[in-house]
C-alpha cells in the first residue's frame, strides 16, 4: 500500500504542474510623455529656419527673442508679416498666450493682457489624446514617429492633427515635433493641396 502511495505522489508532480494556471501576464503600460517642454526648446536666441512648398509664405523663419523663467516670445516672420508671440512653457503644457500681427521690433510682450488661449503641446502626450482650447481641436496620433526634413531625420517624434472649430472647409493640419528640436514638419492639406513647412536648419543667433 505504501508503495502504491509512494507512486501516485511521485505522479502527482508531474501532474500538478500542468493543471496550474499561470497569473495573467500585466499589461503592457501604454507609453506617455508627462513633460512636454523637450518637445519645445525655448532657449534664448535659438533660431528654427524651414523652408516651404505649396505656399509662398509657407517658408518662415522662428526665433526666440526673450525668455522670463517659464515664458518665452517669439519672433516669426515668413516673409510677408512678422508676429510676436508669448508663450508659457510648463511641464505640463506649451500655451499661446499673446499675439501681434505686424510686429517689426523687439519690444518685450510679457506686459501685455492674454488675447489668446491656445494649448499647442499637453500632457500627458500619448496616443488618443485630445484636447481642446479656444479655435481648435488636437488630437495626438502617434509619439513615435520617424520624421525626414531637410535639417536631419528625427525619431520619437510626436504627430498632432489639427482641426479647426470655425473654419467652413474641410481641412487638416499636422504638426509633427522632435525631442529637443520642437516643430520639425507642418503640414497642411485641403482637398488635392497640400502646403508643408519643413524644418531646414536650427541654430543659435545672436
Amino acid at each position: 500500500m505504501k508503495k502504491v502511495l509512494t507512486l501516485l505522489l511521485i505522479a502527482s508532480l508531474f501532474v500538478l504542474p500542468g493543471c496550474y494556471k499561470r497569473p495573467a501576464s500585466p499589461p503592457p503600460q501604454e507609453k506617455a510623455i508627462n513633460d512636454v517642454r523637450i518637445y519645445f526648446p525655448a532657449e534664448q536666441s535659438l533660431t528654427w529656419i524651414y523652408e516651404g512648398s505649396g505656399n509662398e509664405y509657407a517658408a518662415f523663419t522662428r526665433k526666440v527673442i526673450y525668455k522670463e523663467d517659464s515664458r518665452v516670445q517669439l519672433a516669426q516672420d515668413n516673409g510677408g508679416t512678422r508676429l510676436g508671440m508669448v508663450l508659457q512653457v510648463l511641464p505640463e503644457a506649451v500655451s499661446v498666450n499673446y499675439v501681434r500681427e505686424e510686429f517689426y521690433t523687439d519690444t518685450k510682450l510679457f506686459s501685455e493682457a492674454a488675447n489668446r488661449s491656445e494649448i499647442l503641446l499637453k500632457a500627458p502626450l500619448k496616443a488618443g489624446a485630445v484636447w481642446e482650447t479656444g479655435r481648435e481641436r488636437r488630437e495626438v496620433i502617434s509619439i513615435d514617429e520617424t520624421v525626414q526634413v531637410p535639417a536631419g531625420t528625427y525619431s520619437n517624434v510626436v504627430k498632432v492633427k489639427v482641426t479647426s472649430l470655425t473654419a467652413n472647409t474641410a481641412s487638416e493640419n499636422v504638426e509633427y515635433y522632435a525631442p529637443n528640436v520642437g516643430l520639425v514638419l507642418r503640414q497642411f492639406i485641403t482637398g488635392s493641396d497640400k502646403i508643408e513647412s519643413q524644418l531646414k536648419t536650427l541654430k543659435r543667433t545672436d
